[in-house]
């Protein structure tokens, strides 16, 4: 009986220190912790794919919208016109196609 409750405590205290997200979850985690950086930040989304760039808009509200491809994932930063900075980001696609496995 002992030997049954150590494992199940042992169990229980792995399984409440692991965190689960889904790749859907981490992608969207991963856009997030770029608000707030310069747009320059070589560590953002926007800067360590370049490849995935598609296109530049101006805004009418004088920002910047920066717009990558990832597959069918399409999402986009929106940086402010005079501090540089990335303010939100918006993506279209699925839970599937917008996703990085953690």
């Amino acid at each position: 009986m002992k030997k049954i409750l150590i494992i199940f405590i042992v169990v229980t205290s792995l399984l409440n220190g692991c965190s689960f997200i889904s790749p859907h979850e981490n992608f969207k985690n991963i856009l997030q912790a770029d608000i707030g950086k310069l747009a320059t930040n070589p560590n953002i989304l926007i800067n360590r794919y370049p490849q995935w760039f598609y296109r530049k808009t101006i805004l009418s509200n004088g920002n910047t919208e920066i717009e990558h491809h990832w597959g069918k994932c399409i999402y986009t930063f929106e940086i402010d016109k005079i501090t540089n900075i990335v303010l939100k980001y918006h993506f279209k696609g699925t839970e599937k196609q917008c996703a990085i496995t953690p």
